[in-house]
């Protein structure tokens, strides 16, 4: 949401709390479902449960035609079902700041979290130089990193996320923190060869990654370096081949306070 705001921030922001088919059911524990709920009613952000609507809609069992795989919706049917939920909460958000009320006010999400851009990771940092990859209307700032280079940076708070303008294959991402190495692993399994992807990498669902001990500043370094053992995010393939990558391209960070993470 922070990327969100930095990039459009003029635009109503609706956030939707979906899951994928084994949390189906409601009666499944779910923590970051949990954490979702809790983070919005905290703090007054207005949302729509996707989870809870398709619960009330088809019962206990998801129709086959629901889910393509374990992690993915059927792309066609459920985004149809979705836009129709978005087409009548525009026109109720749109009646809200007619009338003054912003849905999310700017400072509620900034306040939680920072997102910092590849322009102001190249201020902080040294190694790269900022390129933009632009596709119709959505044009992104990025930093790429091949087996020639790296990149440093020393931040303020605690990363949660990172964002990637992805290839379909990004297998051999190495990420540093304070020393602590891990190596991040991510592949869009239902998109073709040669397309744009931008991903979100929540570091903050690893459970490795969230005990690095807190200090008031924190060191990332990113390199290109393979491993065997990845954390394997986004449907990640392993029998894919991935001694071919040849780059990664890091659009941005979002971190939190510190003192926050103790909180998440």
């Amino acid at each position: 949401m922070g990327f969100l705001n930095e990039k459009f921030p003029n635009a109503l922001i609706l956030p939707l709390i979906i899951t994928s088919q084994p949390f189906y059911n409601l009666s499944v524990p779910n923590y970051v479902y949990d954490a979702e709920l809790d983070f919005f009613r905290q703090y007054g952000i207005y949302y729509h449960d996707i989870r809870r609507e398709l619960y009330s809609m088809f019962g206990e069992t998801p129709p086959g035609f629901l889910y393509s795989d374990a992690a993915h919706f059927h792309r066609g049917f459920v985004c149809a079902l979705i836009g129709r939920t978005l087409a009548e909460k525009a026109f109720f958000l749109l009646a809200l700041k007619r009338n003054g009320i912003e849905q999310v006010p700017s400072k509620k999400l900034t306040n939680f979290a920072s997102y910092i851009d590849a322009k102001g990771l190249v201020a902080a940092g040294r190694g790269c130089q900022v390129e933009t990859i632009s596709v119709r209307r959505f044009s992104v700032d990025y930093l790429e990193i091949d087996h020639s280079n790296s990149l440093e940076v020393e931040l303020d708070g605690f990363p949660i996320c990172i964002y990637l303008a992805s290839d379909l294959l990004s297998s051999n991402l190495r990420l540093s923190i304070n020393g602590n190495e891990y190596a991040i692993a991510t592949k869009h399994r239902d998109c073709q060869e040669g397309k744009f992807m931008f991903t979100s990498v929540p570091i903050v669902l690893n459970e490795s990654i969230m005990q690095v001990p807190l200090r008031k500043k924190c060191l990332l370094k990113f390199s290109l370096e393979q491993s065997s053992r990845c954390w394997e995010f986004d449907c990640f393939q392993s029998n894919v081949p991935s001694s071919g990558q040849e780059r990664v391209r890091i659009a941005g960070i979002a971190t939190v306070p510190s003192s926050f993470r103790t909180r998440i």
